[in-house]
């Protein structure tokens, strides 16, 4: 399976880094310029392909006091249709690495 061109995925961050040199973008997003990137045989990604509906719920419910104190409203946490074919992805993207 392909990556596709624009990839809705699950962000749980409030960081960002500059690319190494020699990199190349894969994905930006309006809040973050560099999402995901390929250097050489090396992926970097900067959110969560991973994820499970269950996972987000059980995140949500540990980090509470974090995403109180962030002012992050759990709506904006919530699992989307649109991530189940992220885990596909993630599968493919490992059966290419190994």
């Amino acid at each position: 399976m392909d990556f596709p061109k624009k990839l809705k995925v699950f962000q749980w961050h409030g960081d960002t880094f500059d690319l190494p040199a020699g990199a190349v973008r894969i994905y930006s997003s309006e809040k973050y310029e560099n999402q995901a990137f390929v250097y050489g045989k090396a992926i970097g990604l900067q959110f969560h392909i991973e994820v499970e509906k269950d996972m987000v719920k059980e995140w949500v419910k540990l980090y509470k006091d974090e995403l109180e104190q962030e002012k992050v409203e759990e709506q904006l946490l919530e699992w989307k249709d649109e991530y189940s074919i992220n885990y596909s992805l993630l599968e493919s993207l490992l059966k290419r690495l190994l």
